[in-house]
């Protein structure tokens, strides 16, 4: 959330900051499917509002693939959502 939060307000290293930390906190962890796909649309919006487009791309590329795989429906549609509104 604060990552999001700072991207909208156009603080974009510290979007990176938390998008990061809440990646890594996930590393060997068992996380539901939809978090994984969450935090990898999180590093997206990120990586989107401080300008480096082929990060926000590889990350965007990594949410699609987790977002397919998420189980529940709802939730799928919820993450897919959010990943189609990060900026271009």
């Amino acid at each position: 959330m604060i990552s999001r939060a700072a991207a909208a307000i156009g603080e974009g290293r510290i979007a990176v900051r938390f998008a990061a930390r809440a990646d890594a906190a996930g590393d060997g962890a068992d996380l539901p499917d939809w978090l994984r796909a969450s935090t990898a649309e999180g590093l997206a919006r990120a990586y989107a509002a401080v300008g480096d487009h082929a990060a926000r791309d590889a990350w965007c590329a990594t949410a699609r693939r987790l977002v397919e795989a998420i189980v529940d429906v709802e939730d799928r549609d919820l993450i897919a959502s959010q990943l189609a509104s990060v900026p271009r």
